[in-house]
């Protein structure tokens, strides 16, 4: 049976023994395109002067920095937030061991959601953007090329409101995904503005059957109605053409033998998009690209049989799921929960293919 441990930073300094005793849960929500949260319940008393000297901890300050990590046996620790006190929420009960109190933590991104602004951006693609951006807040920047722009650049990119908003929407009209992770250092964070990965993690297999087993249970969907094939038009501003674009295939690369499109007759749709002839195309092969994502599942491991950290933009491999269903999955969602009894996992997969075998019927055998 593996023993998973956590530890807990404050302001940068690793956190006393008085207050890692004092912990109750930690529970760290994860999730492709959204903000990584934690909330850390501590079990709160009255001194003897009837005041709670625990709203005054300067650990919990509002905005203070906090570092999650855990380790499970003897591999390495890995952060799951570094970030910022949001929110606390405290709740006080009259009779003993009634008052709890809730420390709100968003990942580094909230600074960078805080404040509204009104700048333009020229000649630069959105990866150039991001980058600038985040070097702003001290964030070492990781990003790909977009090839949004290319080759001219010759645009203008406009910004009203905040930083943060700006970067999901340059990620999202580039077909690419943006989000802020914890760097290898506690006080660190790395920005990431990339296309979404489908590489290999080195995660152990979630294994639903035989000696190996180490889930109990696993809830795979297929959604029908997901994949599409899009085609797009507007008015080049530059010179007034029409450019248009057509795809009906996933650039992605296929978990699977099979893709979604070729498993269930994809439904049509139109994308309106402005700027030139680039966004367009990235714009309409993004519909394509979500659209495909028609697999979906959910499950819960504990440290006590599964030996790795689960984290969204990372690959997974499920076996004893079947021909049909087992393979490679992108976790798109993770909810930690860390208990002094236990530490699980709840974990949300997609799939953008099957197996070959689901070549057998309309639907390929999948439902």
């Amino acid at each position: 049976m593996a023993v998973s441990r956590f530890r807990v930073w404050f302001g940068g300094s690793p956190a006393d023994a008085e207050r890692l005793a004092l912990i109750e849960e930690i529970r760290v929500d994860q999730a492709i395109d959204m903000v990584t949260e934690a909330r850390i319940t501590v079990p709160m008393a009255q001194d003897r002067t009837g005041d709670w000297p625990w709203v005054r901890d300067d650990a919990i300050a509002p905005l203070n920095q906090v570092r999650v990590e855990v380790q499970i046996g003897k591999g390495d620790f890995v952060p799951l937030i570094e970030g910022r006190v949001v929110a606390q929420r405290f709740e006080m009960g009259g009779g003993p061991n009634e008052s709890r109190s809730v420390i709100v933590v968003n990942d580094e991104s909230a600074m960078m959601n805080r404040t509204d602004r009104a700048r333009l951006f020229e000649d630069m693609a959105p990866e150039d953007i991001a980058e600038q951006i985040f070097s702003e807040y001290g964030l070492t920047a990781e990003t790909e090329a977009s090839g949004i722009g290319a080759p001219s650049l010759e645009r203008v990119v406009t910004q009203h409101g905040t930083d943060f908003g700006l970067l999901r929407r340059l990620a999202r009209e580039a077909n690419m995904v943006v989000n802020v992770e914890p760097g290898p250092a506690p006080g660190t964070s790395i920005g990431r503005f990339r296309f979404l990965p489908t590489g290999g993690s080195g995660l152990p297999d979630l294994v639903m059957s035989g000696s190996e087993r180490n889930l109990n249970k696993l809830t795979l969907e297929l959604d029908a109605l997901s994949p599409v094939t899009a085609r797009g038009g507007n008015i080049d501003p530059a010179d007034l053409s029409q450019p248009e674009a057509v795809v009906d295939a996933s650039a992605t690369a296929t978990l699977g033998d099979v893709p979604a499109g070729d498993v269930v007759e994809p439904g049509e749709v139109f994308v309106e998009s402005l700027g030139d002839v680039t966004e367009l195309d990235a714009h309409v092969q993004a519909t394509v690209d979500r659209g495909a994502w028609a697999w979906s599942g959910q499950g819960e491991v504990s440290a006590e049989i599964y030996p790795g950290v689960l984290r969204p933009y990372q690959v997974v491999g499920v076996a004893g799921a079947g021909e049909v269903l087992g393979g490679f999955y992108l976790i798109s969602e993770v909810t930690h929960s860390l208990r002094d009894e236990a530490y699980t996992q709840a974990f949300t997969l997609r799939r953008n293919g099957v197996s070959a075998a689901g070549r057998l019927g309309p639907l390929g055998g999948v439902v």
